[in-house]
């Protein structure tokens, strides 16, 4: 197989005047020309692939730490709700015990007051009040106007 130039490739024929550049050769016009050689290429090409490869890795990683990061805030969120439900039940179950401790104090109240008011009654039914002198009832008001004023 003969020999292409690097960078038109052209064959090289015997006698052409050629430029040898590293592991690559070139017609003498072809080397001055300014253009890039199939290698310069291929390397410039394979740079720019690893720098895409390394962007997308980087962007990958990224979106995985982005991902990670949703992810603990949607279990923390869910963790939060349930704790959340837990202190509503609890706050109900709360409720509802003082609420029955409220109307077990009323029943108990009631009960104090009923057997008080028995009691009374019962023992209004076995004493009798002493009747108290009257005479101080029957006098007229100019009477008792007039004993306050000689007190003073």
């Amino acid at each position: 197989m003969p020999a292409t130039c690097a960078i038109c490739l052209q064959s090289i024929i015997a006698g052409n005047d050629v430029r040898v550049l590293g592991t690559e050769v070139m017609h003498r016009s072809c080397a001055f020309s300014g253009q890039e050689t199939i290698g310069q290429r291929y390397q410039r090409e394979l740079a720019d692939l690893r720098s895409k490869l390394v962007s997308a890795q980087e962007s990958q990683r990224r979106q995985a730490v982005a991902l990670q990061q949703e992810r603990q805030r949607a279990l923390n969120s869910e963790q939060a709700a349930r704790m959340a439900d837990e202190r509503v039940d609890n706050a109900g179950l709360e409720r509802d015990e003082a609420v029955s401790r409220q109307v077990q104090a009323e029943v108990a109240r009631d009960a104090a007051i009923r057997e008080r008011n028995a009691a009374r009654a019962e023992l209004v039914k076995h004493t009798s009040a002493p009747e108290l002198p009257q005479t101080e009832d029957q006098r007229d008001a100019t009477v008792i106007r007039m004993s306050l004023l000689d007190l003073d």
